[in-house]
């Protein structure tokens, strides 16, 4: 088997579980069938040259993030429509607590969430003037321009 059939399987299996549309029963399905790819068809995995080497590690990271994506699904709980984010196995829509950030990360194998608020940076153009404030001021005297 090379990495080819992985990438595909990862994709098609992304496609069927995480669609437009989630529900914590198809999200949990398709976390057991990625699971089950890293376990039976990883170590399965050959490559006849380094580029192909290269790939394969490649896809490893994409099956990695994809079952994050996966947890990052399961941790929000009701549809979003500001996040275009839909589940079916809810009727709340956006409730306030659900208005936040969500942050997964793997740690020793070991999946870790957290949350932001919305707002957690502080209002965008303060921000932004605050920290390029040496470009705003170079652009100003037309530096950049042509």
């Amino acid at each position: 088997m090379d990495w080819r059939e992985l990438n595909m399987a990862i994709s098609k299996a992304m496609q069927n579980y995480c669609g437009g549309v989630k529900c914590d029963a198809l999200l949990h399905e398709g976390l057991d069938l990625l699971e089950s790819f890293e376990t039976e068809i990883v170590p399965q995995i050959s490559c006849k040259n380094p580029h192909e080497l290269m790939r394969a590690h490649e896809v490893f990271d994409i099956l990695t993030v994809s079952k994050l994506i996966l947890h990052a699904c399961l941790s929000r709980k009701t549809s979003s429509e500001p996040l275009f984010f839909k589940r079916t196995d809810s009727t709340e829509t956006d409730p306030e607590r659900d208005r936040r950030f969500i942050t997964v990360r793997q740690e020793n194998g070991e999946v870790i969430y957290g949350s932001h608020p919305l707002y957690y940076f502080g209002d965008l153009e303060t921000e932004y003037e605050k920290r390029n404030g040496d470009y705003i001021r170079t652009e100003q005297k037309g530096a950049y321009r042509k």
